[in-house]
């Protein structure tokens, strides 16, 4: 197996890690285990000892990371035209191309790939559609619906829970409180009373 030196300086060994931490941390590994061995090859590396340099590496890999999956994507979604087109499907690959450049917009938004080479890329691929897309077929075409997307996160879904327990839990507490007041008003309405029959009897002896 070929040992190959990577942008970074580490030395792998033909090793595809999809997971980024997994990918950063063995990266780590072997700048450090093919240091002195890398030193007489390359005229060695110096690895980073800066806290904001260790973060700069890991985030450089996470959007690596992120630029080759979206690549990825914008590539198939492409082949998929260019097959709908090979088979004469009009309506797919009508249907293909508005999804494939919409992904264009998206990469170009985020920078991955340059404004004009969304420009470009998505006009070959409407001209490629158009080949086979009749004008019934436009007219015809349904925009599919967006997906659901899923708002918030974890932390704000547990501090909502913790929020409506809280709000369950006075809420309990309120009703205990009104209760026993009334408990509390009959009794002091019982006692009132048999004060009143206690002095009215009282009262009746006086007189006798």
């Amino acid at each position: 197996m070929v040992k190959h030196c990577d942008r970074y300086g580490a030395v792998q060994q033909g090793v595809h890690f999809s997971n980024t931490r997994v990918r950063v941390t063995v990266l780590y590994a072997k700048i450090y285990e093919f240091r002195e061995e890398t030193k007489a090859v390359y005229g060695g590396f110096r690895v980073a000892n800066i806290k904001s340099q260790k973060k700069r590496i890991i985030t450089n890999e996470k959007a690596h990371q992120r630029n080759r999956a979206v690549k990825s994507e914008l590539k198939t979604a492409v082949r998929r035209v260019r097959d709908a087109v090979a088979a004469g499907d009009g309506t797919k690959a009508y249907a293909e191309a508005l999804t494939a450049c919409r992904l264009m917009d998206k990469a170009a938004a985020k920078g991955i790939i340059h404004k004009n080479q969304a420009a470009n890329r998505k006009s070959k691929i409407m001209k490629l559609a158009n080949t086979v897309v009749t004008d019934e077929i436009r007219a015809a075409y349904v925009k599919p619906e967006p997906k659901a997307q899923k708002t918030g996160s974890k932390k704000a879904a547990r501090k909502a829970e913790r929020a409506a327990a809280y709000e369950k839990k006075n809420a309990e507490k309120a009703a205990r409180v009104k209760k026993q007041q009334e408990i509390d008003k009959k009794v002091a309405a019982k006692k009132a009373k048999a004060a009143a029959e206690a002095a009215d009897e009282a009262t009746e002896e006086a007189a006798e």
